[in-house]
């Protein structure tokens, strides 16, 4: 632990009704698998205070592995906090970009060389190259092209290969949110959302569902699109592998995720 979070004793001191925990670099590894003493804490934990992700990633991406250390009933903050679904996918809320707003987006970004991304119930459809990654991603991600989809709404269309005339096309679109980040892999992404949309708006949607206040939850993130997420929770905690912006924004830091630091944390504010 970092000398930001030298005793838990603060922590512990506060009642907690809810867990938010991000995916990427918070919850997953950087080999993105959830370490097994990880598995086993999240298991626990679960039983005994709800426990959801709060994630820019989709139902589709997670279905076949990470949602599984989750119970059926687990209520998740997904695809950047366009939606609530619970861990079988089904949606309790949902906010969706318009199907020819998605389709306009793809096509405009396609022509300048990016590519693109979005899921729709069990399948992530996109651009030719970024499927062939995910085809090969380890949590078995169903891929598939959009060409014969009829509607394209979706809570979250990402933009990945990113060059000037991309991000000029996307900060251009009013009706929308676009956030720009980096990835696991060290590269610059959009993850674009309906107008007013965060990962906060998702997190106060999900308490409001539990009947629980914000201020009683605790949330663990390490990217950008955490940040207010993180300042509005009643406690937010960056990992010690988080962007240094994260950190700064934030009261505690915990370990590196590779070290399971967020096991470690949570094995001792509620095991």
């Amino acid at each position: 632990m970092t000398k930001q979070l030298i005793s838990f004793g603060q922590l512990k001191n506060k009642r907690y009704k809810g867990i938010l925990i991000d995916v990427d670099l918070t919850l997953t590894n950087s080999l993105h698998i959830i370490s097994v003493k990880t598995q086993d804490v999240i298991r626990k934990v679960s039983k005994k205070i709800p426990v959801g992700l709060c994630t820019g990633r989709s139902f589709a991406m997670l279905r076949n592995y990470i949602l599984k250390f989750f119970p059926n009933a687990s209520l998740h903050v997904l695809s950047g906090g366009g939606e609530v679904s619970t861990s079988t996918g089904k949606a309790i809320w949902q906010q969706n970009i318009k199907s020819n707003l998605v389709k306009h987006i793809a096509i405009e970004v396609e022509k300048m060389r990016g590519e693109f991304c979005f899921s729709k119930g069990n399948t992530l459809y996109g651009s030719k190259h970024i499927l062939n990654n995910y085809s090969k991603h380890p949590w078995n991600i169903k891929t598939d092209f959009p060409h014969n989809l009829g509607s394209w709404d979706t809570p979250l269309i990402s933009i990945v290969d990113i060059n000037k005339d991309v991000k000029s096309f996307i900060l251009s679109l009013s009706s929308i949110n676009a956030k720009e980040m980096m990835g696991p892999d060290g590269l610059p992404y959009f993850d674009i959302t309906k107008k007013g949309i965060n990962k906060s708006l998702g997190a106060k949607k999900w308490t409001k569902i539990l009947n629980i206040d914000l201020t009683d939850v605790i949330a663990f993130g390490d990217n950008l699109n955490d940040i207010e997420l993180l300042q509005k929770v009643g406690t937010g905690i960056a990992m010690g592998n988080a962007n240094d912006e994260v950190k700064k924004a934030v009261k505690f830091i915990i370990g590196d995720t590779d070290n399971d630091s967020l096991a470690l944390c949570l094995e001792q504010l509620f095991l």
